[in-house]
């Protein structure tokens, strides 16, 4: 996930607060180490630690497999604004939330899967969808509902 990234970035990422971490709950370095199947299908790629000092997995990828999950939100790096959190917004957090888009878009492309008829995939782009404005109760200004 992150072989791409250039070195200072992935310096930055150790040691600049550039990862939207806003949860209360997480899978701790310490059970994901006790569980073997766990441990056997993903490999750790980033740990952080939560405000009562847990270390949390925050990012992992699957060993053989391109699975690949986050405990932090890159997404609002680039697309929140909102004043009342602290979303990251400095030049290394936007590159991240870059570099991650433009990786997961890659991973996708390697699919050979595809839709048999242009109708319906016509019908499943988010095109079709119109967000919701929820800033008003949300950290996220626009939320799509499916």
């Amino acid at each position: 996930m992150f072989a791409d990234f250039p070195p200072e970035l992935l310096k930055a990422l150790s040691e600049e607060p550039i990862t939207g971490n806003f949860h209360h709950y997480g899978v701790t370095e310490q059970v994901f180490l006790g569980n073997e199947k766990l441990r056997s299908f993903f490999t750790i790629l980033s740990t952080n630690t939560a405000e009562n000092g847990a270390v949390f997995v925050s990012t992992m990828e699957g060993r053989r497999y391109p699975f690949y999950g986050v405990q932090w939100h890159p997404e609002v790096n680039r697309f929140q604004w909102n004043p009342h959190y602290s979303f990251p917004h400095s030049k290394n957090a936007v590159h991240v939330s870059s570099l991650l888009a433009q990786f997961l878009v890659n991973e996708g492309r390697k699919s050979s899967h595809h839709f048999s008829q242009q109708e319906e995939e016509s019908r499943a782009l988010i095109y079709t969808y119109n967000p919701v404005y929820t800033a008003n109760f949300s950290a996220y200004e626009q939320i799509y509902f499916f």
